[in-house]
């Protein structure tokens, strides 16, 4: 899957296959661009928000993963991305069951 560009326009070319001729979703490729993107070289944003939209999701179809991820990913736990989702962890219900729901969901800008 990659981005093409025709007549001025950016399409989405979804007919790239991975490593074993499986065919990539959009938001295989979309959470691939999302691990390798950086604020400043060397940083790793890319990888925290992966892990956000990541836990995210778990959270809310399994909220009780939550004391796992506390207990487990302390880097991540200790940085400002978990204070902003740790709240899908007391849900009820679920709320956004995949990451396809999720990056449905994401505003453009």
């Amino acid at each position: 899957m990659a981005l093409l560009k025709r007549g001025g326009e950016w399409l989405l070319n979804t007919n790239i296959k991975d490593a074993t001729s499986v065919k990539l979703s959009s938001a295989d490729f979309i959470m691939s661009r999302v691990t390798i993107y950086e604020k400043e070289p060397g940083d790793e944003h890319g990888k925290f928000l992966l892990k956000n939209i990541d836990y995210f999701c778990e959270l809310s179809t399994a909220p009780k993963k939550h004391s796992q991820i506390e207990k487990n990913d302390k880097a991540f736990v200790d940085s400002p991305y978990w204070n902003k989702i740790m709240w899908v962890g007391t849900l009820k219900k679920s709320c956004f069951p995949s990451y396809v729901d999720v990056l449905r969901v994401v505003p453009k800008r």
